[in-house]
């Protein structure tokens, strides 16, 4: 990531424009907007993600993967600063 782009997350973090939290396990792949839910996927019994979950536009599914994003988000932890490290170069 370059020091622009740094400077730029940094910035937005501290105006309030980017609000990061944090926790310890999260047993839960998903990525999804306002329109759609991209992919959401569970882990199988080993604990590994084999990714094959789901996609949807159907607005329950939206409801219930945005109700599921909202538990995790407000049972996690205010994180206040930002990490740049490389996960090869972090201690």
């Amino acid at each position: 990531m370059s020091e622009e782009d740094q400077k730029t997350l940094s910035q937005a973090m501290e105006d309030g424009r980017l609000i990061n939290r944090k926790m310890e396990q999260f047993d839960v792949f998903l990525w999804m907007s306002e329109k759609e839910v991209a992919i959401l996927s569970f882990p199988t019994l080993d604990g590994k993600f084999d990714y094959l979950g789901f996609t949807s536009k159907d607005d329950r599914a939206l409801e219930w993967c945005f109700d599921l994003f909202r538990y995790y988000w407000e049972s996690a932890v205010p994180k206040h600063e930002l990490s740049f490290a490389r996960p090869y170069e972090a201690q």
